[in-house]
């Protein structure tokens, strides 16, 4: 493995408020797309499982 040398290392820099804005909309949409993704297979879930519990006898 190559040895770094310090002076070849950026320095860490805090997110500026753009990148910090840009962070928290890919973030709401990733939890977006999630929460769809979960409503979607519920809501198939539940109307496979309503079309077995109707055909059942009482």
């Amino acid at each position: 493995m190559p040895e770094v040398r310090n002076d070849e290392v950026e320095a860490w820099e805090p997110p500026t408020e753009a990148e910090r804005a840009a962070r928290r909309r890919r973030n709401v949409a990733i939890a977006l797309s999630i929460a769809g993704f979960m409503l979607i297979v519920f809501l198939v879930t539940v109307l496979r499982l309503g079309e077995y519990s109707l055909a059942r006898p009482f």
